[in-house]
């Protein structure tokens, strides 16, 4: 029997590898194809091209590592999009892999592994936003499965305590990713205190081994927050407000975070109906992990409500908040299934592959179709390639200055050796920032000022001057492209070149 079971485990095992890699390619693939089709960071691809020119223990609104891993990559690729798209890639890899461990760990049959990475291609925050625009939302879910998994394996074994060392540094490691990983916490807590062998796990000795592990790699950023209050939490303040009464808050945090699982609940819906009265509903003293994984969802929408209600009260939820809060629903639904026709599991993955192969075909399409379509985006803006362009015509400048993040980013991509400065629209802020550059402290220096008007060149000029009133405008110009597979639009960027060489 126990030789019948080994050969079974190595098939899935086999089975899952296979499937580990196939996702794998598939999206280092689309990673490769999107560098080819595109040459222009959007925005948040632009921010880390601009943060990741110096170590910080924080960066504005969002905490610091995914811009370190940004960072790390870009010692082998160089400031490039095609390393921040590698990155992308293996943090969703390694979410796909945390998918079916945490399925091994329930003892999941074949077609509930299908399931489970099916249901996860069905949400498009992961399929399309993941790979497209989103940064640290997606490590953070990816943490926060990994964290899922280590709570599973410890209420099989308490008593490992490198186990309990890595819950702490995934915990930091989610903290140090998106900040709302601590409403993940909360809910995970609520949910584990609903399960009594897991709920026991928090009286063993291993929980200050967690604790410790988490505090010591969460203090410097904490250090940070401290002295950087406003800065943190401008993200929060800054979000839009909805102006209705507070009975409405939480039915509009239900409606998104609905949204967000749109399609994917049509597709469990459809399997889970027919089979309503033979669902496994696991049973808490014998199927602990398997228990907690079932009643996640609702509690962790319970804390979601709470929180709501009582914190963020009238700011309108933005989708990708809920990835890692609501990653795991289709772990929760595949545990329920009982098992299904060999149909059915075929036409559930054909839905994922077509899911996955439209969005490779929009991703990759909608860019090169825009002359088409009529849809041009910000990423068929010749923006990198205007600024490169300033390379026939004037040597490389010492510093590059902008009032925007994208400008600023693309910036990088042109002059990957130069400096890039983001001039805040605080001018207090903006003074620090200048003063303190080095570039500005030495003599025979060129400052070259971007801008998407001439009004905003002439203002950030102006302010610029203001700052260091020894430099002087060299010269004065614009340059025009048309849009990449869009002809019929055109991109003008502005420029002045400053110096305070005499």
């Amino acid at each position: 029997m126990a030789d019948n079971q080994r050969v079974e485990d190595e098939k899935i095992n086999k089975f899952l590898l296979k499937l580990w890699a196939g996702i794998t390619v598939y999206l280092m693939g689309n990673a490769i194809a999107q560098t080819l089709v595109l040459k222009t960071a959007s925005f948040d691809d632009a921010e880390q091209l601009l943060l990741t020119q110096n170590w910080s223990l924080g960066y504005g609104d969002q905490p610091p590592l995914y811009t370190y891993l940004a960072k790390l990559i870009f010692i082998i690729t160089g400031p490039s999009l095609l390393g921040l798209f590698i990155l992308k890639a293996i943090i969703i890899s390694l979410l796909a892999s945390a998918f079916l461990l945490i399925g091994k760990e329930l003892r999941f049959r074949k077609d509930q592994h299908i399931a489970s990475l099916c249901g996860l291609t069905l949400i498009p925050q992961f399929t399309w936003s993941s790979q497209t625009s989103l940064t640290h939302s997606v490590l953070a879910t990816t943490i926060a499965s990994y964290t899922l998994w280590l709570l599973i394996k410890l209420s099989k074994n308490p008593s490992r305590l490198d186990y309990w060392a890595w819950l702490g540094v995934f915990v930091a490691g989610g903290m140090l990713s998106k900040y709302n990983f601590a409403l993940f916490l909360a809910g995970l807590t609520t949910g584990s205190l609903l399960v009594p062998r897991i709920r026991s796990l928090f009286t063993q000795r291993g929980m200050l081994v967690a604790l410790g592990s988490s505090l010591i790699l969460l203090m410097p950023h904490m250090a940070w927050i401290a002295s950087h209050s406003d800065l943190a939490l401008s993200g929060i303040r800054d979000a839009k407000t909805t102006n209705l009464p507070a009975v409405a808050w939480p039915f509009i945090g239900f409606g998104v975070a609905f949204a967000f699982l749109s399609p994917f609940w049509i597709a469990a819906l459809a399997l889970i109906w027919p089979e309503r009265l033979k669902l496994l509903i696991a049973e808490p003293s014998k199927e602990p992990a398997k228990a907690l994984i079932q009643r996640l969802p609702l509690v962790m929408v319970g804390s979601i409500l709470v929180i709501i209600t009582v914190v963020t009260r009238d700011v309108i939820p933005r989708s990708h908040w809920f990835q890692c809060l609501l990653f795991f629903t289709p772990i929760s639904a595949a545990s329920l299934l009982p098992s299904i026709p060999k149909t059915r599991a075929k036409w559930l993955t054909a839905t994922a592959l077509a899911g996955a192969a439209a969005t490779t075909a929009i991703m990759v399409g909608g860019i090169a179709l825009a002359g088409i379509t009529g849809k041009s985006r910000v990423r068929n803006q010749p923006t990198s390639e205007l600024i490169s362009s300033l390379r026939k015509s004037y040597q490389a400048p010492d510093l590059i200055v902008t009032d925007s993040i994208f400008l600023a980013g693309n910036a990088r991509l042109a002059f990957p050796e130069t400096t890039v400065l983001d001039l805040p629209k605080e001018e207090g802020q903006a003074q620090e920032n200048i003063a303190n550059h080095k570039t500005l402290k030495g003599k025979n220096q060129r400052i070259l000022i971007v801008a998407a008007t001439e009004e905003d060149l002439r203002e950030i000029e102006n302010r610029v001057i203001r700052l260091d009133p020894s430099l002087h405008q060299l010269s004065h110009d614009s340059k025009t492209s048309q849009y990449y597979w869009a002809p019929s639009k055109e991109l003008t960027l502005f420029f002045a070149w400053l110096s305070n060489s005499s």
